[in-house]
Formats: structure tokens, C-alpha cells, sequence
């Protein structure tokens, strides 16, 4: 997982992840400006400004090409750190979810007890064989 990781994210980039993570949370606890569901797009634009912050601090531009190329390179170095991010925070999430799930919540044979204009409706579950 390491390698492919390091073939596709520069290793100098792989410390924006944890930053990004650290960011979204803050975005999403105390930060009441933006949605929840606008936080992985922000996270993309702020990795992406800092990748392109990084790769034109290293390189030498004298071309077009070479121009264009660093674009090319920090904009996708910052899609993908943004979406590690992202795929890291889910998973963390998901898997502290299915830990504090009560042990029978599957099975509950009572039956729900609706109350519709004042008059109680019992709906009885079945059981499954």
C-alpha cells in the first residue's frame, strides 16, 4: 500500500494529508460557514493551492511547457491528496461506527405502536425463517 501510495503522491506532498484531515474537522466542528458536504471540495482547493505552492517553489520555469506542466502536476498531486484525505477520514468514521452499534440491533420482535389522528395502530413484525 506504501508503494502505491508513494508512485502516485510525491513524498514531500504526503504530510499535507494529516494537515487536510486536521482542516476538515476544523471545518466541520467550528466552522458553521460552509456545508459538510462542500468540505471535501474546499479540501481540494486548499491542496491544490498548496501543491502548486510546492512544485513552483522547486522548479524552474523558462517555457510554456514547462509552465503547463507544473500545473498539470500540482493540480493532480492535489486531487490526490485531497482525496486520500477524504478516503482517510471515511474510514476512520466507518470504522468507529460499526464498533458503538448495540450488539441486537437486527432483531426486535416488538411490535411498532403508531398513533395516527388519535387512534393507536399496532404493526406487527414478522419474524424471519
Amino acid at each position: 500500500m506504501q508503494n502505491i501510495i508513494n508512485e502516485f503522491i510525491k513524498p514531500e506532498l504526503l504530510v499535507l494529508i494529516p494537515v487536510l484531515y486536521i482542516m476538515g474537522i476544523f471545518l466541520k466542528t467550528k466552522c458553521n460557514i460552509i456545508k459538510i458536504c462542500h468540505i471535501p471540495l474546499v479540501l481540494v482547493i486548499i491542496s491544490t493551492a498548496l501543491s502548486t505552492l510546492w512544485v513552483l517553489s522547486i522548479s524552474t520555469i523558462t517555457t510554456y511547457q514547462g509552465l503547463f506542466s507544473s500545473l498539470f502536476i500540482s493540480i493532480t498531486q492535489g486531487v490526490l491528496i485531497a482525496g486520500a484525505t477524504v478516503l482517510s477520514y471515511e474510514i476512520i468514521k466507518n470504522t468507529k461506527s460499526t464498533k458503538s452499534l448495540p450488539p441486537d440491533t437486527e432483531q426486535n420482535n416488538q411490535p411498532i405502536n403508531i398513533e395516527i389522528d388519535k387512534t393507536p395502530i399496532s404493526i406487527p413484525i414478522e419474524e424471519k425463517k
